[in-house]
């Protein structure tokens, strides 16, 4: 009786994952500061409770797993030594990082009970998969609704920027990519298990197909090259139904629609942007990486703190060729490490990893093991041009995946080590506090901060009533305090210092601007020039131009010492 209630709570919770996660990429809601809250909320409310049931895993836990859940601890440490400037950046890295240690959790204990044949142990993840297909189709639907601007579904569809590319309710083409790619696996996956018949699984890969090709997403080449290296090299071992025919037409098709994209759009008077083959050819990741590579160079053995890739941008910023492109990612998950936490963290997770996609290569031996490492392999993979597992609705998914895995590795301590449980129940309990501490204080900062851009917009009058106190999310009464600073002469010193520590950890175009007239009144011209020519390297060319004209009005106005300060050169 036991075994029986286990196995329908166990269905529920993972039927409960696939249902509710659905909602996180097709909900509307990408409000600032943190656009992606409410998506990143729900995904966590769907994996809650098969995290608290997978806790109770009482047979040793998966090495990587661990090892995920030693490196929530790094972001701690950090703040603790003072080296991360805000505390909100260590609790949100640690917060995302044990969640996807115990979605690992989670998985291992879904394989771990016995099933009826050894090649059906992952058949529970159905759901998942599902969730895959229905938010991608729908996704596609959206995207074609934004690219044919319809206007029928109103308030419930992201508008979409003139000349952009479709993104569906994502709002990034890229993570739309990595939608539709999980969905055509998870075609595959449904195909595998007979529960939906070739015809069906053809005509939904052809339309996620499509979607891919809205996309104009250069990271689906790198891919479908994975993809097909995975295929051609494991279907005899994976025993894969799925046949070459089928999926030459799907890639062809998708090949034909991304290259004559910019045609379609013309003949269909639609502003179809750039083609993929114009966007092959401008690519600025080699530029960041270069100068990523260079601030690691600078520290090396403990990098710059959790999140704090802008810090090491606004360092090197100066000593190499403008980006005009501000960043909070090096755009390649290894890079960002090594930023974050320094070269030796960096390369023992790297190796780490390395092996671990290696044995699962090694013990690929069913089809729906295959589909499983593949999704992976395939989020990793556009890891190392994006950053799609920053997000809990891929990161959560894919620890899932990984920790249902390990059903193919040996039982050996190499990959399952002997853990106790209490402790995990601590972490457990440390994780869903922290959790409901930042759900509870965020939309009080969501509403000030709209509050203040109705303020520098003049929209209405400035309301008196105290903001929210900040427990968890440091940066945001910082952020906004500094947002209210008008620039003067003879500030005081704290608040200066305060200034410096806002735009040293977010340097957008106003910030720096605004911190440069600080610094030109106060009697430091340095510094003014150093921020103003930072923001004519790191934000577009018009920022630059809208700076220059500005503050040359200022000089002629109102502040004449603003006049001694040298101007950066445009283009430069």
């Amino acid at each position: 009786m036991l075994i029986i209630f286990g196995v329908r709570l166990k269905r529920r919770l993972i039927l409960f994952v696939g249902i509710v996660l659905g909602l996180a990429y097709l909900i509307p809601n990408h409000s600032p500061p943190w656009v992606v809250f409410h998506e990143d909320t729900i995904a966590a409310v769907a994996f809650l409770p098969l995290m608290v049931w997978g806790v109770g895993l009482r047979k040793t836990k998966p090495t990587i797993m661990l090892g995920v859940f030693f490196l929530a601890l790094v972001p701690i440490a950090q703040l603790l030594s003072g080296q991360v400037l805000f505390a909100s950046d260590s609790w949100l890295a640690a917060l995302y990082l044990m969640g996807f240690a115990y979605s690992i959790l989670a998985g291992t204990r879904i394989t771990s009970e016995p099933a009826p044949q050894q090649n059906l142990a992952l058949a529970g993840l159905a759901p998942l998969f599902a969730c895959f297909i229905f938010s991608g189709l729908l996704s596609v639907a959206v995207a074609i609704h934004q690219w044919l601007d319809l206007g029928i579904l109103g308030l419930y569809v992201v508008d979409m920027r003139f000349g952009g590319r479709p993104y569906a309710n994502l709002a990034q083409p890229n993570q739309l990519a990595t939608l539709l790619l999980l969905g055509e696996l998870g075609l595959i996956f449904m195909f595998e298990m007979r529960f939906i018949r070739a015809p069906i699984a053809f005509v939904g890969a052809m339309m996620l197909a499509f979607g891919l090709a809205m996309t104009q997403s250069r990271s689906v080449l790198m891919a479908l090259l994975f993809f097909w290296i995975a295929f051609l090299g494991l279907r005899a071992r994976a025993s894969l139904r799925t046949r070459l025919l089928p999926l030459s037409i799907v890639t062809a098709f998708y090949a034909c629609i991304a290259w004559k994209w910019l045609a379609i759009n013309e003949k269909l008077l639609l502003s179809g942007g750039t083609s993929l083959a114009e966007r092959l050819n401008q690519d600025l990741r080699i530029t960041i990486w270069g100068q990523m590579l260079d601030a690691i160079t600078r520290a090396p053995w403990l990098g710059y703190g959790w999140n704090q890739v802008p810090i090491a941008q606004k360092l090197t910023a100066l000593d190499h060729p403008a980006t005009h492109h501000y960043f909070t990612s090096a755009h390649n998950f290894l890079v960002d490490l090594a930023i974050w936490c320094g070269l030796p963290i960096a390369v023992f997770i790297s190796a780490g990893l390395v092996a671990w996609f290696i044995a699962q290569i090694k013990y690929c031996r069913d089809p729906l093991s295959w589909c499983a490492l593949v999704a992976v392999l395939l989020v990793f993979g556009h890891s190392l041009v994006e950053f799609p597992l920053y997000y809990a609705y891929f990161l959560l998914p894919v620890g899932l995946l990984m920790g249902a895995l390990q059903v193919n590795l040996p039982r050996t301590q190499c990959w399952n080590i002997k853990f106790p449980n209490p402790v995990l129940w601590a972490g457990g309990g440390a994780v869903f506090a922290l959790f409901f501490a930042i759900v509870s204080e965020y939309p009080g900062w969501e509403q000030e901060w709209q509050r203040v851009r109705f303020e520098k917009a003049r929209i209405g009058t400035r309301e008196t009533t105290a903001p929210p106190r900040a427990f968890i999310l440091t940066e945001f009464p910082a952020v906004l305090k500094f947002a209210r600073t008008d620039p003067t002469r003879d500030m005081q010193a704290e608040d200066i210092n305060e200034m410096r520590r806002v735009v040293e950890r977010f340097g957008w175009a106003n910030n720096l601007f605004k911190y440069a007239l600080v610094m030109g009144l106060n009697g430091e011209p340095k510094e003014a020039e150093d921020a103003l020519a930072r923001l004519c390297k790191m934000h577009t060319e018009r920022n630059c131009r809208e700076a220059r004209e500005t503050w040359l009005e200022l000089a002629t106005e109102k502040y004449p010492e603003l006049g001694k300060i040298k101007l950066p050169e445009l283009g430069n």
